[in-house]
């Protein structure tokens, strides 16, 4: 994965109508899905320019926001909850000018990401926030780093990674979320990331020559278990857990035709992915009539994630926000998009079944916005 990847609980009934308040609602039934659950998809940045949910925690989300276009120059960690939008870009702790941050982990009244800025010396550290911005704070690192970010948390520990300085490996770590003290996961070969956690399992990547494989760890180094499945995948990644099953994506390598030069070319198809904890009982999840396709979140009964076509303009209404079902059936939730938007990406699922994700204009424009079960909307 790129460096820069890919709230405890409040009453249901407040906060829908909150949400309602602050954002565009689509309440869609297509006939297509008339056996599938129904939801009300609300735009999160309607009025406060471009933005992306990253993570869903207790009917909330949290991510960024940004007033450009390219999210990088402007990014800034927020959090949605109740009819409340909290800005938790931490100026003071990054410095005052050309500041970035983000939300990439949500568990109850906790939230982690990263921050970049002049107080940083402009490399990524690792945030942590209780909810308000003057609660951030930088999470410590076992060995002096060049960039780092935590990228997910299930309110008890905390996950994400750094990079040892010189051009060194990628190196996985884990903090306690309580007292802050980390522990260095390791490199497991050419470099590790950890990208998920919950119920005291982490889980990830390791790289080898060929590229990351997925990778479970239960708190040590030495605890690393390779889930890379036996078969002709290339790489593979796992993005989400739930303690006991992980999704995310295995990478498989096909020649193609170049349509320009009429010459052989090798394109690597990535198809979404589960497991039960072994390499035998890896499976392919991905849905048909597309590409490609990422699992991106787990809770107890359901994953989601999203898919695409690839096509030669790389426009964004190409991206299909996917919810599998506790029996692993595929539903395209862009049926949900409001008017103007033709793309959607699904980040993350609470154990309520509160969707974030991304959705997008068809001239890329992109907007944080979640799901909402409608028999959580109608209480």
């Amino acid at each position: 994965m790129m460096f820069l990847a890919s709230l405890r609980k409040v009453r249901v009934a407040f906060l829908v109508k909150a949400f309602i308040v602050g954002g565009c609602v689509a309440l869609c039934a297509a006939s297509a899905f008339a056996a599938q659950p129904n939801y009300v998809l609300i735009d999160l940045t309607s009025t406060t320019g471009y933005g992306d949910a990253y993570a869903a925690s207790g009917g909330a989300a949290a991510g960024t926001v940004s007033t450009s276009a390219n999210f990088l120059d402007a990014a800034r960690a927020t959090l949605w909850t109740g009819n409340t939008l909290i800005d938790l870009h931490p100026l003071t702790l990054l410095g005052s000018a050309n500041t970035k941050s983000s939300v990439q982990g949500f568990s109850g009244n906790l939230q982690v990401g990263w921050g970049i800025g002049p107080n940083t010396r402009l490399q990524f550290v690792p945030i942590v926030w209780h909810g308000k911005a003057r609660s951030a704070a930088v999470l410590a690192l076992p060995f002096t780093a060049y960039g780092a970010q935590a990228v997910a948390t299930d309110g008890v520990q905390i996950v994400g990674f750094a990079r040892t300085r010189n051009g060194g490996s990628y190196q996985a770590l884990l903090w306690n979320a309580a007292t802050g003290a980390v522990s260095n996961l390791g490199a497991g070969g050419n470099g590790a990331q950890a990208l998920c956690v919950a119920h005291g399992q982490q889980a990830g990547f390791t790289t080898r020559s060929s590229g990351p494989v997925a990778t479970i760890w239960a708190g040590t180094a030495s605890s690393q278990i390779v889930l890379h499945p036996n078969s002709d995948a290339v790489v593979s990644e796992i993005l989400a857990t739930n303690g006991l099953q992980q999704a995310g994506f295995c990478g498989f390598d096909s020649q193609v035709i170049d349509k320009a030069t009429h010459s052989s070319l090798t394109k690597r198809i990535n198809k979404a992915f589960v497991w039960d904890a072994t390499v035998a009982s890896a499976r392919s999840i991905h849905p048909a009539g597309f590409q490609q396709s990422y699992a991106t979140s787990i809770n107890g009964s359901s994953i989601v994630g999203y898919a695409y076509n690839d096509d030669e303009e790389e426009t964004t209404e190409r991206y299909h926000a996917i919810l599998w079902n506790s029996s692993l059936q595929p539903m395209d939730l862009n049926v949900f998009l409001p008017s103007g938007f033709t793309g959607a990406m699904a980040n993350s699922i609470d154990a309520e079944g509160t969707i974030a994700g991304t959705i997008f204009t068809a001239d890329g424009v992109r907007h944080a916005a979640v799901w909402i079960p409608t028999e959580r909307f109608a209480r």
